[in-house]
């Protein structure tokens, strides 16, 4: 498991309390976590995708979240731990309350 930083790219305000921040990172691990407390007081959802590197050594990710920590693991062509991470780079959209800080 690695610890990856993102790159914010955008912030959308929902009626509410709720806003969605989409993220841009590097993989380097089969199992990266991102620490996105200076954005988010509380996440309640999380989704990745990959926008490049996708090859036979890494083509699925599985998001998950808690608190204000994103998980995203990922998998290689044959549903195994991914392998190679060169030039993989996702996409990660959250959904939560903001720390109004940032």
């Amino acid at each position: 498991m690695g610890a990856i930083s993102a790159t914010k790219v955008k912030r959308t305000e929902f009626s509410g309390d709720y806003q969605l921040i989409i993220f841009t990172a590097t993989l380097a691990a089969k199992s990266d976590t991102i620490d996105l407390s200076s954005y988010f007081d509380s996440i309640v959802g999380a989704n990745a995708h990959l926008t490049g590197g996708m090859d036979d050594a890494c083509q699925a990710l599985q998001t998950s979240y808690d608190s204000t920590t994103v998980t995203v693991a990922s998998d290689n062509a044959a549903g195994s731990d991914a392998t190679d991470f060169t030039g993989t780079t996702i996409e990660l959209w959250v959904v939560g309350v903001p720390a109004y800080s940032n």
